[in-house]
């Protein structure tokens, strides 16, 4: 997992999570979390939005992407705050496990 926090940059296939930058006017990337398969990533998306996603009218910082190659990043995505990214983070470790 890298931090990108100065640029957009998302993996081709894993897990992409993006932010605001501070002037809050362009997005940035938050996190990386680059996997060797689609699957591996979608199993990990899917975990992380059902533990991670933000419910109601919850204030939403940060977008969490699958990312399933060059042709579908984006592929789905979920909202999440940033109290989440710690979980987040603990979900992407204990799936490398």
């Amino acid at each position: 997992m890298t931090a990108r926090p100065a640029q957009y940059a998302p993996c081709a296939i894993g897990l992409h999570v993006c932010g605001m930058s501070d002037d809050e006017t362009e997005p940035v990337t938050v996190l990386n979390h680059p996997t060797r398969t689609a699957a591996e990533a979608r199993r990990l998306f899917y975990r992380a939005k059902a533990e991670c996603q933000i419910a109601g009218e919850e204030p939403r910082s940060l977008v969490v992407d699958l990312c399933l190659g060059a042709n579908e990043h984006g592929a789905d995505d979920f909202s999440m705050s940033r109290q989440m990214l710690d979980r987040l983070r603990a979900i992407v470790e204990e799936g490398q496990a």
